[in-house]
């Protein structure tokens, strides 16, 4: 565990996790840590005091795990395996239930109210959306040729649905009728993780090379320049407030991203010292407004 503003480990590391562990995931009130190894153990931390709570066998269902997520409200836990997708008690660790032939599951992703769940299918290909309280499926979005989908996002709202692996691109579909919106172009590094910002309107997208980039969902333009940091594939996580990215690469190393629009202003007018003169911004942004940043 890591202090998130000084970026200092807290405490000793967690290492009674029996296994590789291959996802991790905060309950939504942050007192519980899950973390899920390969072959099927998942363990319950409690953060504050950084003691195991219990450990469930996740491989009883079958298959490897390969990630981890809790509900909405922290109640009950999914896996994703090769078997499919199971729900858990949070609390005690009972097995609640498993989906209905989903085939092998990867990267699974709630909507902000616990509704809708959707998972990529690998190999398979594509993804799917289930209405977790009956378990139907929403609108699949189906595989393209000589690719596998590893990872998706879906929107707080449930509206949107991102969804990658190993292709070039990034697929962003409308959920309600499974049409695409925009295929962003990873140049070639492949989408390892996705993740909506907490207002829908920015996806963050980590590669299979040490590689992360953000994207205006709307328009289904890059913002800024491509964030490096390390080597091998790349994991992310945005803030709660969607104002910092954090990329950590598999290679040990990680950074953390102001990705704050305002604050990018803010930082280069320090480092500027002045603004525009009215001359300068007719050069550089002729036929726009007088409008300078700085003034204060």
């Amino acid at each position: 565990l890591w202090e998130a503003e000084e970026l200092r480990p807290l405490g000793p590391r967690l290492l009674q996790t029996r296994g590789e562990v291959r996802s991790l995931d905060f309950s939504p009130d942050g007192r519980t840590l899950a973390a899920a190894t390969g072959d099927g153990l998942v363990t319950f931390w409690n953060v504050r005091s950084r003691s195991r709570l219990e450990t469930l066998d996740a491989g009883v269902s079958g298959g490897a795990v390969v990630d981890v997520r809790f509900g909405h409200d922290g109640a009950r836990l999914a896996t994703a395996s090769s078997r499919g997708v199971t729900f858990w008690d949070a609390t005690s660790g009972a097995l609640l239930g498993q989906m209905r032939k989903t085939g092998p599951a990867h990267g699974l992703s709630f909507s902000s109210d616990g509704q809708l769940l959707a998972f990529a299918r690998g190999f398979k290909g594509g993804a799917e959306v289930r209405d977790t309280a009956t378990d139907t499926s929403i609108e699949p979005v189906d595989g393209l040729p000589y690719t596998a989908d590893w990872s998706v996002a879906l929107s707080p709202d449930g509206r949107t649905l991102a969804v990658g692996g190993w292709g070039t691109a990034v697929r962003v579909v409308d959920v309600g009728t499974g049409k695409l919106v925009h295929e962003l172009d990873l140049a070639g590094t492949g989408a390892y993780a996705l993740e909506f910002s907490p207002d829908g309107r920015i996806l963050a997208v980590s590669g299979f090379e040490n590689v992360a980039s953000l994207w205006d969902v709307a328009t289904g333009a890059q913002i800024g320049p491509r964030l490096t940091a390390g080597s091998r594939r790349t994991l992310l996580d945005l803030s709660p407030d969607g104002r910092r990215l954090l990329v950590t690469t598999g290679n040990g190393e990680g950074a953390v991203w102001d990705i704050e629009p305002e604050s990018w202003e803010r930082r280069a007018c320090v480092l500027a010292n002045r603004t525009l003169t009215r001359e300068e911004w007719e050069e550089f942004l002729p036929g726009r407004p007088y409008e300078p940043a700085c003034t204060t």
